[in-house]
């Protein structure tokens, strides 16, 4: 898994989060130990008081003795995972290759630009074509053109192109998501009534390391009826595909004055699509 380092560290972090919780709540906890009568039903505390087992003195000491050995377990983990994380190397070819002398550098990279561009090339060939055959999803709205020769429909699409490029995240540009061909009746009665569509285009989609896709979408006119209407539709439809906000959806938007704020928006780029940072040859 080539996130497994930012992974690793997120669970370190929890990890330690979930130590300090447990230190608080064990200050809250009465001491002792509880034992089961001879008989197996009674329970004692200390080997001498009887108690119930179903009151609360039983749960709290029943519940100290659970806390602190989680936080065994948990210390015990975080040891054998920060010894992992010291010795753990990314194989990422990017990273593989920084380290490599540089006459392979310059023969590997050479053959990686050259091979980006030609991809590039191809899925702007595509989408010429396709605006050229009318089969472009509102082919009248892509009017922006970037320094690849690829078109987008916005400014903020534009700048958010740029942005991916030079992280050097790979996308690719209104990737179509389609309705699920095996959605319950009740989610057809719904398409049906609202009139959604068969598919809609997000601004940008993500091929994470696992093989799983991220999406993000950028609301540019939030003063618009239609626009939120569409919006709306576009949600319903995501919904049923498995495209949930939270999970695998990104949402960004506008300021309140149309503009776009691109130093708040990076640290939430930078969440979702870290593990990618570097990775477009």
């Amino acid at each position: 898994m080539r996130n497994f380092k930012t992974l690793l560290e997120k669970d370190i972090h929890l990890e330690r989060q979930m130590l300090k919780f447990i230190a608080k709540e064990l200050k809250t906890l009465p001491d002792g130990s509880l034992k089961t009568g001879k008989n197996g039903k009674a329970v004692y505390e200390n080997d001498t008081k009887c108690i119930s087992a179903e009151g609360q003195r039983a749960l709290k000491i029943a519940r100290r003795h659970l806390l602190e050995r989680k936080k065994k377990i948990i210390e015990r983990n975080l040891k054998t995972q920060e010894k992992l994380l010291a010795h753990y190397t990314s194989y990422r070819d990017d990273r593989v290759l920084a380290g490599m002398r540089p006459v392979y550098q310059k023969v590997i990279g050479t053959a990686w630009a050259k091979q980006a561009r030609m991809q590039e090339l191809s899925r702007i060939e595509a989408q010429e074509t396709s605006i050229k055959n009318g089969k472009a999803f509102h082919a009248e709205h892509l009017r922006h053109k970037n320094a690849k020769g690829e078109i987008v429909r916005s400014k903020s699409e534009y700048i958010f192109a740029m942005q991916y490029d030079s992280l050097k995240i790979p996308y690719n540009y209104e990737e179509r998501i389609y309705w699920p061909q095996d959605a319950p009746p009740e989610a057809w009665e719904i398409k049906e009534r609202l009139n959604i569509p068969d598919y809609y285009v997000p601004d940008f989609t993500f091929t994470m390391p696992d093989g799983s896709k991220k999406y993000h979408e950028h609301l540019g006119l939030m003063n618009s009826e239609s626009y939120m209407e569409t919006w709306k539709k576009k949600m319903i439809l995501y919904y049923w595909a498995g495209v949930i906000p939270g999970k695998n959806l990104i949402i960004t938007a506008d300021d309140c004055h149309g503009g776009i704020d691109m130093q708040a928006i990076m640290p939430v780029i930078e969440a979702e699509l870290g593990c990618l940072i570097g990775t477009a040859k």
